[in-house]
């Protein structure tokens, strides 16, 4: 419960003056994740023996076997010794005695040894967009968009220059990655970036960020404002209201384009219910004033379990923690069946709650692409004991429905979803979802039976 209550701030779309809210959806960042080759540039302390035999070097005692004698050591640990600081370029071996390098006087005035080596810095995620670099994905990242959501095109050229001009800010992350490693051994060395070498490898990745839609009432002109936090992220509406215009390939999953629901749909006009959008409303009112006084939570709950509009995204938030009401049976029938399974937090809920809930899935028979999503589901279901539990119901044509209504029961709610099409300045149409809930007995029991009956009559029909 608290998880639905605090996320719903998180879906509250932010007022822009002249301009109607449409939609708020996930449009994903182009990453690329990149390992680069660089140098490192390594302080040490001198060891004891290293000190003692560059001064002994200093004052003109070079020959080998007295110095092994001076310093009571065997002879062949000795010359281990000196071969070791040979390699380090602390001294130079000539026959049987030994020559102080600039590097070796260098160090005997520092008392340190300075190596610089090749080494490799991995996963940098670089953002194709705005061009900032981040050094940690916490499993943000993914392999490819979603099914059916748009996403940026590049607008950044990668390469090695890109990211010599980076120095600064790659050195940050080098040091950050290096830190656990200083406290520990601080006093024995310190490691810094020193040079860029390459590009090591590179994997293009994909970021999902929310993003409120809205079309100005006068030119019906788009607006994409982005929900995030990151200090660069007007760019991404700039970028993104750029390619839009352009007709980007990448940005057309955010309009709808299966002509025959435009059909359909496009006349349809939602008549607004005053008494569910004052319950929403209200439940916001005290949800904004729950930051900044105590509330009683049985307050905010008889707000929130009235009849009322749901905020765009508080659908699958709710329908993901529906094993709260340890439901028996969830029926969900919806004209666009195909865009809840590529959900995978909707898919994951379906497969989490099957072992104790009967599920069924009610859909048009010829809506596009809902017999893969359907196999995809299937295939997740393979290996799982409780298959038998998910019924897919299929319309025929004289039995097609034109909204979405989720059923959880007993004790649970139903979600009536329906759709309006908003149309463009480029004559483009945006999906603009109204849905509402109710968590009263008597309403989720009658949507249940009317489901069933039409179960019922389209098998009978069919037979």
């Amino acid at each position: 419960m608290k998880h639905l209550l605090d996320s719903i701030g998180e879906y509250v779309p932010p007022k822009n003056v002249g301009y109607s809210f449409v939609k708020r959806t996930n449009v994903f960042i182009p990453y690329k994740e990149i390992g680069v080759s660089i140098l490192e540039r390594t302080v040490t302390p001198l060891s004891f023996v290293y000190e003692t035999v560059l001064k002994y070097l200093s004052v003109g005692v070079d020959d080998i076997e007295r110095m092994a004698t001076l310093l009571g050591l065997e002879i062949d640990i000795y010359k281990e010794v000196i071969a070791e600081m040979a390699l380090a370029n602390l001294i130079d071996v000539s026959e049987m005695s030994l020559i102080l390098t600039v590097k070796g006087k260098n160090a005997l005035q520092e008392l340190t040894k300075v190596t610089i080596k090749k080494s490799q810095l991995n996963e940098l995620f670089v953002n194709m967009v705005t061009g900032d670099i981040e050094n940690y994905s916490n499993g943000r990242f993914l392999d490819r968009p979603t099914p059916g959501f748009a996403h940026l095109d590049q607008n950044i050229e990668l390469d090695i220059q890109f990211l010599r001009d980076k120095f600064p800010i790659i050195e940050q992350m080098y040091d950050k990655d290096k830190e656990e490693d200083f406290f520990i051994s601080r006093k024995l060395k310190e490691k810094s970036l020193y040079r860029i070498l390459d590009i090591a490898y590179l994997n293009i990745k994909y970021l999902a960020v929310g993003c409120f839609v809205y079309v100005n009432e006068e030119d019906s002109s788009l607006l994409l404002i982005f929900d995030t936090k990151e200090e660069n992220s007007s760019n991404y509406s700039l970028i993104a209201n750029m390619q839009i215009s352009k007709n980007v390939t990448s940005t057309s999953l955010l309009f709808e384009t299966n002509r025959g629901f435009i059909a359909q749909q496009k006349s349809n006009v939602h008549q607004n219910d005053s008494a569910k959008n004052e319950a929403l409303i209200d439940l916001m009112s005290v949800l904004q004033k729950r930051s900044k006084t105590a509330i009683p939570i049985d307050e905010i709950e008889s707000l929130y379990y009235k009849d009322r509009y749901l905020l765009d995204g508080e659908l699958t938030d709710i329908l993901t923690e529906c094993q709260q009401y340890k439901p028996r049976e969830l029926i969900i029938a919806s004209s666009r069946i195909r865009s809840l399974l590529q959900d995978n937090a909707i898919t994951n809920t379906i497969i989490g709650i099957l072992a104790n809930t009967k599920i069924t899935l009610i859909y048009n028979n010829d809506e596009y692409g809902v017999d893969k999503s359907q196999q995809y589901l299937l295939t997740q279901l393979r290996n799982h004991k409780s298959r038998h539990n998910i019924s897919f119901c299929p319309l025929t044509s004289d039995k097609k429905i034109n909204y979405t209504q989720i059923v959880c029961s007993p004790g649970g709610f139903v979600i009536n979803s329906l759709y309006e099409l908003v149309k463009d300045n480029m004559c483009r149409y945006l999906l603009r979802e109204i849905s509402d809930i109710s968590f009263d007995a008597l309403k989720v029991q009658q949507t249940l039976e009317s489901l069933r009956a039409l179960i019922q009559s389209d098998r009978s029909e069919v037979k």
